[in-house]
């Protein structure tokens, strides 16, 4: 049992390298095999198809992203000023193991696995998204003067559109660098003047100067 666990996952990982990196249409599954080191026959015993392997795949991914972000939103011990940055960093960290290759496949070979994940992104990145909203307006991190059903929508909607290939595929960036570009204007239009200053601080690196003067200070 635990080996045929190992072995579906090895054909897990393996697909998303390669299917990430090319697209899945571009891979085929002797290719895969080959990668692998095993028969098509043994990778068809675990998954009779390749959309059952893309299903398979997508789930994992959606998994991961949807704990990644509650697990950032909901910390409770982690300085709020710092979650905005992190989630930043999380979601783009995700994006970049995505080429566009396979995002294009997802939405022009697969449409139901394409509407899963944007019912995903509608779900649970939004709602996440509005409740790091509220907590931030509480705390006096985020203004107070923007409707939050509009600027939830305003995100939903930047999102789709850098998310969208024929969007994407006109720009000189990957798809990971438009999305991280995106939230960072779009969390900074909404930080308060004060908290606009705490972030600069936090993200300003003292200078060999100032340190060393430190340092003797010691």
């Amino acid at each position: 049992m635990k080996k045929e666990k190992e072995i579906r996952e090895r054909i897990l990982e393996v697909s998303r390298e390669l299917f990430f990196k090319f697209g899945f249409s571009r891979v085929s599954m002797d290719e895969l095999a080959e990668k692998l080191g095993m028969s098509k026959k043994t990778i068809y015993f675990y998954f009779p198809s390749k959309k059952m392997l893309i299903d398979e795949m997508v789930n994992q991914m959606l998994a991961r992203v949807g704990v990644g972000v509650e697990g950032i939103v909901n910390d409770r011990k982690m300085d709020f000023i710092e979650k905005p940055r992190r989630l930043l960093g999380f979601i783009g960290m995700q994006m970049a193991m995505v080429s566009p290759d396979f995002i294009i496949d997802l939405r022009k070979r697969v449409p139901d696995v394409w509407k899963r994940i944007d019912e995903f992104r509608r779900e649970k990145i939004l709602m996440n998204f509005g409740k790091l909203y509220q907590e931030g307006v509480k705390r006096g991190v985020f203004r107070s003067d923007v409707n939050q059903e509009f600027l939830v929508r305003m995100y939903a909607n930047t999102v789709q559109s850098t998310l969208n290939p024929d969007v994407f595929s006109e720009l000189p960036v990957s798809p990971a660098d438009a999305f991280s570009s995106v939230l960072k204007v779009f969390f900074e239009g909404i930080l308060t003047d004060r908290a606009r200053v705490r972030i600069s601080r936090a993200m300003t690196i003292p200078k060999k100067k100032e340190i060393k003067t430190k340092e003797k200070d010691k």
